[in-house]
């Protein structure tokens, strides 16, 4: 009976490890319970010697068949995912394996010794669940087919060898425990290696890609800022003949004034080349401000940054602060029914540097304030607060001040999100 049970729990604790790896919270399915049951049934014949012992060890890729039906994944893929859950289930195993020796002199039964292993080891893979090593392990077998190989490899060598001694001598030897523990290094050293080499790759790409993205934004910047220049003649021509064209001198004044904001809005963007020394960011800018009036929202600015190589943080980290905060702007004025204006300052100086971001908005008490910086909350929808949460890690990271308050201009209340980052 208890033989059955911690077979029974054994089978259980690799299919939630499996749906770990997947990310699938519903793990209980018409397929999950007629595995289970073919799964008890055939250790069960085994045990009783109807089946040959033998074959037990070829039964666990059954979950193979398992995942190919539950997840509708690809044969290797699946393949990769079971072995994997088995293998961190066996780390699991060898963990409790010394405590569990304590249960074997108490009852003096083996079987009693497996339960309780397989029991906190379910435990440990249910409380594990949402770790993100499953998501990563999970990825590497997806996406990078030479290392999943090789993990393929190495894991079937261990769990062959593993699973052969533990059901051949009912208990797990020195040699194979360390043999296991010696593989586990490695393994974990090789995909940490791997994972880290893969992000720093990522990012170097993602970095090229912006670099070539805003150099040609800030490049278009440069002939807008050309042509407007070229055009100045024609805008002291056209003053003049407004002066010659007018009878009184308030109607003078009114189409001054009126040409005047023309100009303005024609050239709104040149003050971004002449005081933002910066390239990467000037361009950045240019092509973000570009993209908000696109979509119908006035953009009121004023930058000033006197570094040519701003060296106290990552342009690109800076970057994307400002644009989570300019795009968490624009759909706070998507949702409400306000005027869409976004207000962006930014501004330079020898001491610090200051990002501060407005939009009209309704009035937020502190509590929702400090809320809005945890990782998927919003008032927004489902996960708009992972981008606030990212600001976050980058406050961590360059230990800058984070401010957030409402503020009234005109009888108008304002969502004001300001950082200041020392140079120091």
């Amino acid at each position: 009976m208890v033989e059955c049970l911690f077979l029974l729990v054994e089978i259980i604790t690799v299919i939630i490890c499996i749906h770990n790896l997947y990310t699938k919270d519903k793990i209980f399915s018409i397929y999950t319970l007629i595995f289970i049951c073919i799964e008890v049934i055939y250790f069960n014949l085994a045990n009783r010697n109807i089946m040959p012992t033998g074959t037990v060890p070829a039964v666990y890729f059954l979950f193979v068949l398992y995942t190919l039906v539950e997840f509708r994944d690809s044969l290797v893929n699946s393949i990769y995912n079971c072995l994997l859950a088995l293998f961190l289930i066996s780390i699991f195993q060898m963990v409790f394996y010394f405590p569990a020796i304590f249960v074997y002199h108490i009852f003096l039964n083996e079987d009693a010794m497996m339960l309780f292993i397989n029991i906190w080891t379910c435990i440990a893979v249910i409380f594990t669940g949402k770790l993100k090593i499953y998501r990563i392990l999970h990825n590497i077998g997806r996406h990078n087919g030479k290392m999943a190989g090789a993990c393929i490899l190495v894991t079937i060598g261990i769990l062959v060898y593993y699973i052969y001694k533990i059901k051949t001598y009912k208990h797990l030897p020195l040699d194979v425990y360390l043999t296991c523990l010696l593989s586990l290094i490695i393994i974990t050293i090789s995909i940490y290696r791997w994972q880290h080499a893969d992000y720093e790759n990522d990012l170097k790409n993602k970095q090229l890609e912006s670099f070539h993205k805003y150099n040609e934004s800030y490049q278009s910047l440069v002939e807008l800022v050309r042509k407007n220049q070229h055009d100045f003649d024609n805008h002291l021509l056209a003053l003049t003949s407004i002066n010659s064209d007018t009878s009184s001198h308030n109607e003078l004044a009114e189409r001054q004034a009126e040409y005047k904001e023309k100009i303005m809005e024609k050239n709104k963007y040149n003050r971004i080349l002449y005081k933002i020394n910066d390239p990467m960011l000037a361009g950045y800018l240019f092509h973000k401000l570009m993209e908000l009036e696109r979509q119908k929202i006035k953009i009121i600015y004023d930058a000033n940054i006197i570094s040519t190589n701003i060296e106290y943080i990552s342009i690109y980290d800076l970057i994307e602060i400002i644009g989570i905060l300019l795009d968490n702007a624009r759909e706070a004025l998507e949702k409400e029914d306000f005027d869409k204006v976004i207000k962006l300052f930014v501004n330079e100086s020898k001491e610090k540097l200051e990002v501060a971001i407005l939009n009209i908005s309704k009035h937020y008490s502190n509590e929702e304030i400090i809320n809005f910086f945890k990782k998927g909350y919003s008032t927004k929808g489902e996960n708009r607060g992972i981008g606030l949460s990212k600001i976050k890690e980058h406050q961590k990271k360059y230990k800058f001040d984070i401010m957030v308050e409402n503020c009234v201009e005109k009888d108008m209340n304002w969502l004001k999100f300001s950082i200041m980052i020392n140079r120091a």
